[in-house]
């Protein structure tokens, strides 16, 4: 039997993972923190043996989106955010990541996932008429 989404996502977005990956000073030790979470390995396991809950994850990153009740500080889903990012990046269609990459973006106080949506867009490739 495998983990499901929802029992990832409640990890994910409880108190002591964003706290464990909130103590990281630079983006790339917190890029780093997120490549070697166990709890991140297994959701890209589940996304791509199931490619169906993509769409699921990117829903879910939607919704934290719109939960900051006090938008004058900090995002308080800045973690679970990118983390969702992250894993939409590694693993579903190019769409689902720029989709989540620019929702990202429009929305303000995020900071890691910020970063890492700037990241996904500059790394996508615009295609050349002929």
């Amino acid at each position: 039997m495998h983990t499901s989404l929802s029992d990832l996502t409640t990890v994910i977005e409880s108190i002591e993972f964003g706290a464990n990956l909130r103590v990281f000073s630079g983006f790339n030790s917190f890029y780093g923190a997120l490549r070697e979470n166990h709890t991140i390995n297994q959701l890209q396991q589940l996304l791509a043996d199931y490619p169906a809950e993509n769409e699921q994850l990117l829903l879910r990153l939607k919704t934290l989106l719109a939960q900051n009740d006090e938008p004058r500080y900090a995002h308080p889903h800045d973690v679970p955010i990118a983390s969702y990012l992250f894993v939409l990046s590694n693993v579903s269609h190019n769409e689902l990541a720029i989709e989540a990459a620019k929702k990202v973006l429009a929305t303000a106080n995020l900071i890691w996932a910020k970063r890492l949506a700037e990241i996904v867009l500059a790394e996508q490739t615009v295609p050349h008429e002929s």
